[in-house]
């Protein structure tokens, strides 16, 4: 029997909110995100064995939507983490966490850090991306 899909929408929230966020994001987050992924086309098999390994690993959602962005850029599985965003930038408690803040003169080297990183999350990413399609 197949999972309920308001079901799988509040996972997918839960999870990617907490990949977004870092914690779990709030219950109006929460029902904003189900509300909206409910208007949403179901997911091919391709992308629903996505998210049901994403769900069960969610360390890899990190390096996934890294790989996703440079090989599969219109993935609906990205689409959903994107939707997340904009619910989440969307409410006054979290828009502190979206908005430039005042920078110290060392930001560029900070930043070139987080180019590093992301471009290794990219990396371990293709590779996770590849065992998750082949699961």
């Amino acid at each position: 029997m197949a999972p309920d899909s308001a079901t799988t929408d509040l996972e997918q929230g839960v999870a990617f909110g907490r990949y977004l966020l870092g914690e779990p994001p709030s219950q109006d987050a929460l029902r904003l995100f189900a509300r909206a992924a409910a208007t949403l086309p179901p997911l091919d098999q391709r992308e629903a064995r996505l998210v049901a390994f994403l769900l069960q690993n969610r360390w890899a959602i990190g390096p996934v939507d890294a790989a996703l962005a440079l090989m599969r850029p219109a993935s609906p599985v990205r689409g959903r983490i994107f939707l997340m965003l904009a619910v989440l930038e969307c409410l006054p408690e979290y828009v502190p966490r979206f908005l430039p803040a005042t920078r110290s003169p060392f930001e560029h080297v900070r930043m070139a850090g987080h180019a590093l990183r992301a471009l290794g999350r990219a990396l371990l990413g293709m590779v996770v991306l590849t065992i998750a399609s082949r699961a």
